[in-house]
């Protein structure tokens, strides 16, 4: 009995934008704030191994397609990509909590600040959101497993990042 693989292949969004986005968030403050820089350099870091991530599911693209094949080295840069976004995941965290302070830093002497905190909040949000559903087709990719025991890890990604799970389109 074959089984499909139910989570879809890995898509990379562009990065570019999102890192203009952090440093530009130090722009837009009035006085630069520690826990501003710190948000900006936890996302910076971020989005630095986000993209060594991608780099190293390339070459496993790339190491796949040889002939002939060499699935131990393939598995290598997989694992290597899994384990990029997992630290990634730990920076995002990060900018949460700094994010957090400076909300309450910002409450005390600058209500200013707080359309450009939602829009922070709102983007980190939906980017570790993206980031679990990476992980799990990742990890689908990494480990083959049965559609069990995948939908099982969709759902610990899931809470591990505290974001709900999504539909995938049929």
């Amino acid at each position: 009995m074959t089984l499909t693989n139910p989570i879809p292949p890995v898509e990379w969004i562009p990065l570019d934008g999102l890192a203009q986005q952090w440093t530009q968030m130090l722009c837009e403050l009035e006085w630069p704030h520690p826990e501003a820089l710190q948000a900006s350099s936890e996302a910076l870091r971020a989005l630095a191994l986000e993209t060594t991530a991608r780099r190293s599911y390339l070459h496993m693209k790339t190491v796949r397609s040889w002939k002939p094949p060499t699935p131990e080295l393939a598995e290598q840069h997989l694992a290597q990509a899994f384990t990029d976004l997992c630290e990634a995941r730990r920076h995002w965290q990060a900018v949460g909590e700094w994010l957090q302070r400076l909300a309450r830093e910002c409450r005390q002497e600058e209500r200013a600040c707080y359309p450009l905190l939602c829009e922070l909040f709102t983007t980190l949000y939906t980017h570790q959101s993206y980031l679990c559903r990476l992980l799990s087709r990742l990890a689908g990719e990494l480990v083959p497993a049965t559609a069990q025991v995948q939908q099982a890890m969709v759902q610990t990604l899931a809470k591990t990042f505290g974001v709900p799970e999504q539909e995938e389109p049929s």
